[in-house]
């Protein structure tokens, strides 16, 4: 969801930072940010479970 509303962001809104912020620190605080960085190490795809 992060990235998707920084690409989709056109600067319109007021104040998106709390926003941004809110969305990136629930991204990287998610199992599936680990569970990419073991995918990556031991060189498998991932399974996200979107959480």
């Amino acid at each position: 969801q992060h990235a998707k509303r920084v690409l989709n962001d056109d600067g319109a809104y007021d104040d998106p930072w709390p926003t941004h912020k809110e969305l990136f620190d629930r991204a990287w605080a998610s199992h599936d940010i680990i569970e990419a960085q073991v995918a990556r190490i031991e060189t498998r795809p991932p399974r996200f479970r979107g959480a």
